[in-house]
């Protein structure tokens, strides 16, 4: 379990219909052509792709770590044991609980009632500078 990106290589179609894509790179690892020219992904382009996977989930993994307060490591097991049950992510720390939606929109209503939350519609430019 992680992060993976899945990409789609037109080459091959592109070729049957007639249509040569004529672009160049500049470099190996400059891969921003591949996907019109190629049928699949070339051993740089994978690596580039598996590093920022991982940089990704690195990055994933520690913002949940600091905002659930969970150790990177403990973490770390709980993803690798993925998928959970609800009650397995409630345990694990992951969520605080469980509702349905019109759980969802009674418990909102109740922080926005008692101002301990605010609603602002995400067009508003309160919304757009971190203000609601």
């Amino acid at each position: 379990t992680g992060v993976c990106f899945e990409l789609q290589f037109l080459g091959s179609l592109l070729k049957r219909w007639g249509v040569l894509a004529q672009l160049s790179g500049r470099e190996e690892y400059k891969a921003a052509k591949n996907q019109l020219t190629r049928r699949r992904m070339s051993r740089a382009q994978r690596e580039n792709m598996e590093a920022i996977a991982a940089a990704m989930f690195e990055q994933i993994l520690g913002a949940i770590s600091k905002g659930r307060d969970i150790p990177r490591e403990t973490l770390r097991g709980i993803v690798d044991r993925s998928p959970l049950t609800s009650n397995e992510a409630v345990s694990a720390g992951l969520v605080d609980g469980l509702l349905y939606r019109d759980g969802v929109y009674r418990a909102i209503a109740h922080l926005v009632e008692e101002g301990e939350a605010a609603v602002c519609p995400s067009t508003t430019p309160e919304a757009r500078e971190g203000a609601c």
